[in-house]
């Protein structure tokens, strides 16, 4: 009998051994993930489909959302769920005005949002921190509190690419006025996106423009989030999204779809499936089936219309569509184009008859119909004769065979994108692998600091006596460190700096008492970083040979003056600049002598950092001093003039 035995260099030994370690220690490690859910079902079922993505790859999952639409726990066990209010009225949502709605969520959830992350911080073990926030791009609410909290933010997109390009033309055309459009111009091409005409931009005729125009901008604007999830396929939109990382911050995009294929056994729907539909398909012959889904308007059919169909169709309140859609009987689909149903139907190669009513589907549709070519679309009145003949081009003639054949063709590329070696398979792994969910060791994490007042949220009148006498002054930086992998280049990430406790819970649990400094309140104190915000990826990252040096500074003010010190490893006190500007601003600036480098792979380049001084502060005194890769800046206090207190003689 031969024997075959594998003998490992040391080398390869240490670095399997190192594997293994890594591999028990991520075992480990419990890296909870927040997810913002919009109260929409388009937008909820990626959303959910997301955790459950996730929480398959050992992160542990907590779902916000609002009491609208909320979704059902036990069909997610393995979530925790936590609502927060939305304070909408039943006539609010009934106006079904979509703008306004989505406007007053993100302006009434903000603050109910930071309760509850404090909260589960107060409560959370070292072990089950949370370590990102992902957020429905309708929710932008989220990144404003993730941003304060200095917790990381990563937008989920649930629409196309295409989508967020014709917002962003939208913009564009109304800044360059040509929106509002007249008719005479619905067939002409949108400039710079010639695939649409200016009929398929997804103009919103709910409530005013002014209120569509904001939501809009903000809902384009990624500001601080350090990464993107797009529930899309390079397949399908590769050079679409090439074009948007040269319009928009080239922050690492994911695309991780369909995210329905990721995850098979998720369910989100908020309304009861009928499965009854499917023993009905099994009796039909293949492609011999036209699935129609209407929505609600099955409310509205006719008197008499179900016992007119009869055997010759099959209607139910709400059919399970996936399992519709894969049905070998199922010839063609009838949709608004909505973004899920887009995906769901070419991932099982079903050609489509396009009615987009609103927003995005009348993007979805173009492309459908005139990009994919999978599917046709109706523009007119519907009239008995158009529909008959939309059906029979789909179901019957050459040239429905045609789309069938192309919708198969695309079927087979999705499927190459989600299975081991795809887009979509790589996209996942390389977000699995964000630096985003390591703290660094023996430094103080944000959750550590929030303990630090659980005293004063439990009891705010002892906090209030006892502050003055108790001032923590802990420095905190293990959040701000996020690094990730996006076209082979590797780039760093920073968020905002909590230099001390007392800047974090302020502004979240509002009611300012008085002047005097107040832990519940940040209006009242002096920071020197407030206008000049830690720099965010869409600053550092950079085509060039240069990377961005992370220069970690702590602020301690003593009784005589306020000491600034920075780690500038490496560097030679030649090299720094500290300057005065006339604004009271210290600027710490490292000079880049542009050398040519022909591989960086340590912090190079050109740094500032500035910093805003207090109104006490003696300018011609200031310090400065380096030693050991430390800069130690000393801006001395001028001495307070004590108020002069009068008695008063109280008469009576």
């Amino acid at each position: 009998m031969l024997e075959s035995k594998l003998h490992l260099s040391k080398p390869a030994r240490d670095i399997a051994r190192e594997r293994e370690r890594e591999t028990e220690m991520d075992s480990q490690r419990c890296r909870r993930v927040v997810l913002v859910s919009c109260p929409f079902q388009g937008h909820i079922n990626p959303m959910l489909q997301l955790g459950t993505i996730l929480s398959s790859k050992g992160f542990s999952i907590t779902i916000v959302h609002t009491q609208l639409n909320s979704p059902k726990p036990s069909k997610h066990p393995e979530f925790d769920f936590q609502p927060i209010p939305e304070g909408l009225s039943k006539q609010e949502i009934a106006c079904g005005n979509l703008v306004d709605i989505i406007l007053a969520l993100n302006e009434r959830c903000r603050i109910p949002f930071q309760k509850r992350l404090i909260q589960m911080m107060l409560q959370q073990e070292s072990h089950d921190e949370i370590t990102c926030i992902i957020y429905d791009d309708l929710m932008y609410f989220s990144e404003e509190v993730a941003n304060r909290l200095n917790i990381p933010s990563i937008v989920l997109r649930t629409s196309s690419v295409a989508s967020l390009l014709s917002r962003l033309a939208i913009l564009q055309l109304k800044d360059e006025g040509y929106i509002p459009f007249p008719d005479a111009m619905s067939q002409d091409q949108v400039p710079d996106f010639r695939t649409l005409r200016f009929k398929d931009l997804p103009i919103c005729e709910f409530g005013t423009p002014k209120n569509f125009y904001q939501l809009l901008a903000h809902v384009c604007d990624i500001k601080t989030s350090s990464a993107v999830i797009w529930n899309t396929m390079d397949c399908l939109e590769e050079s679409l999204l090439a074009e948007q990382q040269l319009k928009q911050f080239p922050i690492p995009i994911f695309t991780i779809g369909p995210m329905h294929k990721f995850a098979p056994a998720c369910s989100s729907s908020l309304l009861k499936e009928d499965s009854s539909c499917i023993e009905w398909l099994d009796k039909q012959d293949p492609n011999s089936v036209l699935y129609i889904s209407l929505g609600k308007w099955i409310e509205s059919l006719p008197e008499g219309f179900m016992e007119t169909v009869r055997e010759r169709g099959c209607i139910v309140k709400w059919a399970p569509q996936r399992d519709v859609l894969a049905h070998p009987s199922v010839g063609g689909f009838w949709t608004h184009c909505g973004w899920n149903s887009t995906l769901e139907t070419i991932s099982e190669g079903v050609p489509m008859i396009c009615r987009p009513c609103f927003a995005d589907q009348m993007v979805n549709a173009r492309f459908v119909s005139h990009v994919w070519r999978i599917g046709l679309q109706l523009e007119n009145q519907l009239e008995r004769n158009e529909i008959e003949r939309a059906v029979r081009r789909l179901m019957v003639d050459e040239e429905g065979e045609e789309m069938r054949k192309r919708a198969e063709d695309l079927k087979e590329k999705v499927e190459a994108c989600f299975k081991r070696g795809g887009s979509s398979y790589n996209s996942l792994t390389k977000f699995r692998a964000l630096r985003i969910y390591e703290r660094e060791p023996k430094s103080r994490s944000l959750v550590q600091s929030v303990e630090d007042y659980r005293i004063y949220e439990i009891v705010p009148e002892k906090a209030q006596e006892d502050w003055p006498h108790k001032v923590p002054d802990v420095s905190s930086s293990s959040y701000n460190s996020f690094s990730a992998i996006n076209q082979a280049h590797q780039f760093q990430f920073q968020s905002p700096l909590c230099i001390r406790n007392m800047a974090l819970i302020p502004g979240f649990l509002g009611k300012q008492r008085s002047s005097m400094f107040d832990p519940f309140t940040s209006f009242d104190l002096w920071d020197p970083f407030k206008d000049f915000r830690f720099p965010s990826s869409s600053s550092i990252i950079s085509g060039e040979n240069s990377a961005f040096v992370n220069t970690r500074t702590d602020w301690q003010e003593t009784p005589e003056a306020h000491v600034f010190k920075a780690d500038l490893p490496g560097l030679k006190k030649e090299e720094v600049k500290v300057e005065i500007e006339d604004d009271r601003v210290r600027n710490v600036e490292k000079e880049d002598k542009n050398d040519t480098w022909h591989r960086v792979e340590r912090s190079s380049g050109k740094f500032l950092r500035r910093f805003r001084l207090p109104d006490n502060a003696k300018m011609d005194q200031v310090k400065a001093s380096m030693e050991n890769g430390v800069l130690t800046v000393t801006v001395p206090k001028e001495e307070m003039k004590k108020p002069d207190v009068k008695a008063i003689k109280i008469s009576g």
